[in-house]
């Protein structure tokens, strides 16, 4: 057998494999992310039959889609808010939610409370499509947070570092504000004032507003004082802490 007939033999294989292989990838792209989970308190798990995934832990700051499935424990809230039109909704445990394209639902059979719904405006939900603290579903499977909490053994105790991963950083570099900048971060404030004035103590929304704000405009000294009075809510809290971390490296 010739050198060249051997290579077109290995060629032909190749091909073979590969279009034996691509009937397996994903007939489509995945659902948009629709909304995100602004606050969460107790236990609870998402699962999402569509794309075949299996329950997960839920966690505050994880972004939505429509097909997600929770299941709250008794004495749990879970709160959710839909970019689109602005609807927040606050469930009571137990409870088994649904997540549509621009509201939730209960199944059929599983009678439960209706939940807490108050309509934000749209500008302020699309806003947080970019938060900072924002969870993506890829994160929340493998760890929650672009920034990894490391434990290593050293001696007889454990040492806890915050380790870069190679994915970018979501903070923007810090930036000169033009006037237009400034009278728009100045309108941004008042905004904040007026959800905070409206939201109860417990609800971080209107400051996930705010950081979605400074951050766009590289403000990581107003940032550092905004996620500082949230862990004095949340102490201790993972993603508050890895986005404290983030800011101090940009100032």
């Amino acid at each position: 057998m010739s050198w060249q007939h051997a290579r077109m033999m290995i060629c032909g294989l190749a091909m073979a494999m590969i279009l034996a292989i691509l009937p397996m990838a994903p007939a489509g792209a995945a659902a948009p992310d629709v909304g995100l989970v602004t606050n969460l308190s107790g236990e609870a798990v998402y699962w999402n039959q569509q794309e075949n995934q299996i329950p997960a832990q839920a966690q505050a700051y994880l972004k939505i889609r429509q097909g997600d499935n929770f299941e709250l424990k008794e004495g749990g809230s879970l709160q959710l808010l839909y970019f689109s039109g602005g609807r927040q909704e606050t469930w009571k445990g137990p409870a088994t939610v649904q997540v549509g394209e621009a509201e939730s639902r209960a199944p059929a059979g599983k009678p439960q409370s209706a939940p807490e719904v108050k309509i934000l405006s749209r500008k302020v939900a699309n806003r947080m499509k970019g938060a900072p603290l924002v969870v993506s579903r890829s994160d929340a499977r493998t760890g929650g947070m672009s920034t990894v909490m490391r434990e290593q053994t050293h001696g007889v105790g454990v040492i806890r570092s915050m380790a870069p991963t190679k994915k970018d950083s979501p903070l923007p570099r810090p930036k000169l504000l033009t006037p237009q900048a400034q009278k728009e971060l100045t309108q941004a404030e008042k905004v904040y004032q007026d959800l905070r004035k409206q939201a109860k103590a417990d609800d971080p929304t209107p400051e996930i507003y705010l950081l979605s704000v400074y951050a766009e405009y590289g403000q990581y000294k107003k940032m550092l004082e905004v996620i500082d009075a949230m862990l004095a809510k949340k102490p201790g809290d993972p993603k508050l802490m890895e986005l404290k971390a983030l800011a101090k490296s940009k100032l």
